[in-house]
């Protein structure tokens, strides 16, 4: 087995490693820069390594996803997201009533779950 080691990769952590000749991998566990999620990173390479040696490793790595959980961003509501990003993109005053206030305006007389179901 070669060893599991935390890796960065592009500021998010990710682990590689080798058991009876069969590569495994588990990314998207966090940010290096974060705490707590090293040491969650940690406790699953704990874990991990516990299992192999005492034969009850998961080939199919159900168990070690099962206790991760995805930061979710919150990315507001379509209307939301239109404003800050018209927002950053610094235009004049006129070219935003030309161009992007008519958008914004018909997307506020949207419901909002036509866009997506998941969206309330």
């Amino acid at each position: 087995m070669r060893k599991l080691e935390l890796q960065d990769r592009k500021g998010r952590i990710g682990l590689q490693w080798t058991v009876d000749g069969q590569r495994y991998s588990l990314y998207g566990l966090g940010n290096t820069d974060s705490h707590s999620d090293k040491a969650k990173a940690e406790a699953l390479v704990r874990a991990i390594e516990a299992d192999i040696l005492e034969k009850c490793f998961d080939p199919t790595l159900e168990r070690y996803k099962a206790g991760l959980s995805k930061a979710v961003k919150r990315l507001g509501t379509p209307v939301e997201m239109f404003a800050k990003w018209v927002e950053a993109l610094k235009v004049s005053d006129k070219t935003y009533r030309v161009h992007y206030e008519p958008v914004l305006q018909v997307l506020m007389k949207q419901d909002v779950r036509s866009f997506h179901p998941a969206l309330k």
